[in-house]
């Protein structure tokens, strides 16, 4: 259960990345009510992605604000999880209505299922006239499916769970209360490019 517990996981990682942000935005003088907005939101976002993609090696730190990692965990799960509340605050924050926001993710999150379970058909046993072809046709679709939607190569998708889909629905929730207070913000300010520039996400050339 998506929950804003100072003590949960994913939070932390979330109020970490907030801050971040904040502080960045705050640097180039940006100011908006509330706890977050759409711009403050999709900078955590970008954040957040690069720990998810992090290399101690190539990336020391992040280029945004030259601190590390939020956690060396790249793949707690809870990782994942503030990936998707961020995802949707950022977009609702921005204006996107919360009807739009939600077939966004039921799609994507349809679309996700059906890629992790086209891959596995690959160990689909049985003698049924159509299993030959499920081995050999779903599993190839499916790969390309997850090539599409996943942002580092050597990280397959995994089916959402409930956790996902929860912090995903709060994020819209925060995401609509951010653009309430926010009504006339410039959600495109000049110095944008430069951060978004900045905050390249590593994807490493080759799995391990």
């Amino acid at each position: 259960m998506a929950s804003k517990s100072p003590t949960d996981p994913c939070w932390q990682y979330v109020s970490a990345a907030l801050d971040r942000a904040s502080a960045v935005s705050r640097q180039h003088g940006y100011a908006w009510r509330g706890s977050s907005c759409g711009v403050v939101s999709y900078i955590a976002l970008m954040c957040i992605m690069w720990n998810r993609n992090w290399d101690d090696k190539k990336d020391p730190a992040w280029a945004v604000d030259g601190l590390p990692p939020i956690t060396s965990k790249v793949n707690d799960i809870n990782l994942a999880y503030a990936d998707h509340y961020l995802d949707r605050r950022t977009h609702c924050g921005l204006g996107m209505g919360r009807l739009q926001a939600t077939i966004q993710m039921n799609t994507y999150d349809a679309v996700k299922k059906v890629a992790v379970g086209f891959v596995g058909m690959r160990n689909h046993a049985g003698d049924k006239p159509f299993d030959a072809f499920y081995r050999e046709a779903c599993p190839p679709i499916g790969n390309a499916l997850q090539n599409l939607m996943r942002e580092n190569k050597c990280k397959p998708l995994s089916a959402p769970g409930p956790g996902e889909i929860g912090w995903s629905k709060l994020g819209i929730t925060d995401g609509e209360r951010d653009f309430e207070l926010n009504p006339g913000i410039d959600n495109s300010p000049a110095w944008l490019p430069l951060v978004k520039q900045r905050a390249t996400i590593y994807v490493p050339p080759e799995c391990h």
